[in-house]
C-alpha cells in the first residue's frame, strides 16, 4: 500500500506537482490519505490551498481518502485495519473520532501530527504514520532536527522510528519544502516491510 500522511497540497503551489505525483502511482498499489494542515489554509496566492480540486483527484485515481474513516485489508489471510485521522480532529479527542485499536487486527493509524505520539499511542495502534514536523527543517550535526512545525525549538519526534507503549510511529521527513528551507534534511520516501509472524495461523 502507499500511505500519504498530509500537506499534499498547500497555499503557495498549484496543484500540479500532485497530479503528477497521484497519477504516476496508479496501479502501482492501493493508496490511502489523510489530510494535513496546509490542505485547511485558506489564504497564499493561489487563493488558498486546492484541497478540493486534490479530493477529485483522488476520487478520479482511486485514493482513499480516510476523513475520520476505517477500513480492512486482508492478504493471505492476515487482516490489517487502518484508519485515518482527519487534521482538524487531530488534537481532540481520538477515541470519538475514529476509536481505539481492534486487537483482532494489525492496526495501522496515518494522523498527521507526529508531535502528539504520546498521546496516540495511548489507543493502542501497532503501526503509526505521520509528518507534519518535516525532519525538523534544519537538521544540526549531533542535535538532530532545530523546529517543529509550530516554530517550537528541538521537537522531540521529528524524524525517524519512535515506539512508546505497544505502537511504533514513523515520523516521515517528505518530499516537500516549507517557508524556511531545509538545511541537512533530505527528501524522503519511506518504504516500510510487514511480516506475519510465522506462529499466527
Amino acid at each position: 500500500m502507499i500511505v500519504f500522511t498530509g500537506d499534499i497540497v498547500d497555499e503557495e503551489h498549484t496543484i500540479d506537482n500532485a497530479k503528477y505525483l497521484i497519477e504516476g502511482l496508479v496501479g502501482v498499489a492501493p493508496m490511502y490519505y489523510v489530510t494535513g494542515n496546509h490542505e485547511y489554509y485558506t489564504w497564499g496566492p493561489y487563493g488558498g490551498a486546492p484541497y478540493q480540486e486534490f479530493q477529485e483527484l483522488c476520487l478520479d485515481n482511486d485514493v482513499k481518502i480516510l476523513d475520520n474513516e476505517t477500513c480492512d485489508i486482508e492478504k493471505d489471510g492476515a487482516k490489517i485495519r487502518i484508519s485515518g485521522l482527519d487534521w482538524r480532529n487531530s488534537i481532540s479527542n481520538l477515541r470519538d473520532v475514529v476509536g481505539y485499536a481492534d486487537l483482532s487486527y494489525f492496526n495501522i493509524l496515518l494522523c498527521h501530527d507526529s508531535s502528539k505520539f504520546n498521546y496516540f499511542s495511548e489507543y493502542g495502534y501497532d503501526l503509526i504514520f505521520s509528518g507534519h514536523i518535516h525532519g525538523g527543517l534544519i537538521v544540526l550535526p549531533f542535535v538532530g532536527g532545530l523546529l517543529g512545525s509550530d516554530f517550537s525549538f528541538f521537537p522531540k519526534y521529528y524524524h525517524g522510528l519512535y515506539w512508546d507503549k505497544n505502537s511504533i510511529m514513523v515520523s516521515n521527513a517528505g518530499l516537500g519544502d516549507a517557508r524556511v528551507p531545509r538545511w541537512n534534511n533530505p527528501r524522503e520516501i519511506v518504504c516500510v516491510k510487514l511480516h506475519r509472524d510465522k506462529e499466527d495461523k
